[in-house]
């Protein structure tokens, strides 16, 4: 009887270690599951912020080619304009002098550049 009570309290502490022993586990188990999620947070956090740079770089390029195209086109437009300008300016000046000499000597020339300006191809908005 005192080998059995003797034993019975040897099985009693080995039942409080192992209960001990695997509240320790649960705990360790739990504390690596939340580690293992802040590490894959971080993770996707830091290529998602690799990735929203990039992105951001890539686009970023895409705004400076469209401002330089535009620009050159804006030029043409300007260009177009200004060359129109002269020529309307010059032939209203011709006619405003009513000077019949010049208006015949100088009538083929302004009437040719107008055509000339005219049928040329207008740059397109971008």
């Amino acid at each position: 009887m005192a080998k059995v009570k003797a034993q019975m309290v040897i099985c009693e502490n080995q039942i409080q270690k192992q209960v001990s022993l695997m509240a320790k586990n649960k705990n360790e188990i739990l504390f690596a599951e939340k580690k293992v999620t802040v590490t894959v947070e971080e993770f996707k956090i830091r290529d998602l912020r690799e990735h929203e740079r990039t992105m951001k770089a890539t686009l970023h390029e895409i705004y400076e080619a469209q401002q330089k195209h535009q620009a050159t086109q804006l030029e043409n437009f300007e260009l177009v304009v200004t060359q129109m300008k002269s020529c309307a300016k010059r032939g209203e000046g011709v006619l405003e002098r009513k000077i019949s000499a010049e208006i015949l000597q100088t009538n083929r020339a302004i009437i040719g550049r107008c055509e000339e300006l005219l049928k040329e191809r207008k740059p397109g908005i971008c």
